[in-house]
């Protein structure tokens, strides 16, 4: 990777997916959100606040890539798979065929 923007775009994914990552599981209850991320997990705090305040999108790669996010707070913008086979399979292809060429070209669509 040669640019400041692609390198961005691959650190913001893994924030988003590795670091703060959630899923969607149904059962009889009805649909809830469960995190995985590592630093969802090792914040007890931010584990629990999660739940009743943050705002939880869809998994998409393009909105994890170019939201921001401050390091210093609890995130208001989750990103929850449909399940954990569902991120690994559309972030660990999104890493396995990321390129420069290819990240360029996420960015380079208006949003």
């Amino acid at each position: 990777m040669h640019g400041e923007a692609e390198r961005q775009f691959l650190y913001d994914v893994f924030w988003f997916s590795a670091e703060f990552g959630v899923v969607r599981q149904s059962d009889d209850d009805g649909d809830t959100v469960k995190a995985y991320g590592a630093g969802l997990l090792s914040s007890p705090g931010e584990l629990q606040w999660f739940g009743d305040n943050a705002e939880i999108r869809p998994l998409d790669l393009d909105d994890m890539g170019t939201i921001g996010y401050d390091i210093d707070v609890y995130q208001p913008v989750l990103f929850a798979g449909d399940s954990l086979s569902h991120v690994l399979d559309t972030v660990g292809g999104f890493f396995a065929d990321a390129t420069d060429e290819s990240l360029a070209a996420r960015l380079s669509v208006p949003r």
